[in-house]
């Protein structure tokens, strides 16, 4: 009965193994990856030439987009074109986070609140500006909120050489 179960168990895994995660740091000066399998961690990085970043803000995507196809030809050297899935962490400057209460108006118009809500407070000029947000208390009467903006210029500079990078 164990041999069964024991095979009935790979049989599963291997129709449905377990995901790879894998993240993606990147720095002022270098971009670091870590990959999470059943093998554990295996960690890579690359380094960004100076003056590729100023003030958090990229002022050479070339060089960026140079750096990430380093990194690239690193983890899948036979495989130029395969596009590698990570989630990606921001330099730092480049985030902005308030807490924000608004008040409790429904489930269904939740949305159109905190959207105006963001609007209000964000740091950045609303059409400017990237944002989202998730629920951190929900009271009787209010909502609290964690917002998150951030300049769609200096994301779309970084997010324009990590495709063209794969």
């Amino acid at each position: 009965m164990k041999k069964i179960k024991a095979f009935i168990k790979r049989f599963l895994e291997r129709l449905s193994p377990e995901p790879e995660v894998a993240g993606c740091s990147l720095g002022f000066s270098d971009i670091r990856y870590v990959a999470g399998s059943g093998k554990g961690a295996e960690k890579y990085s690359a380094q960004i030439p100076e003056g590729v970043f100023r003030e958090g803000v990229v002022q050479n995507e070339e060089l960026l987009q140079k750096a990430l196809e380093t990194l690239h030809d690193t983890l899948l050297p036979k495989k130029k074109n395969e596009v590698i899935k990570a989630v990606i962490s921001l330099p730092p400057g480049v985030v902005y986070t308030q807490s924000v209460k608004t008040p409790y108006v429904g489930e269904k118009d939740v949305e159109e609140s905190v959207g105006l809500n963001l609007q209000i407070v964000t740091p950045i000029r609303a059409e400017d500006a990237y944002m989202d947000w998730q629920k951190i208390k929900e009271f009787d009467n209010e909502v609290e909120i964690l917002g998150v903006f951030v300049e769609k210029a200096r994301i779309d500079k970084i997010r324009g050489p990590l495709e063209r990078a794969k």
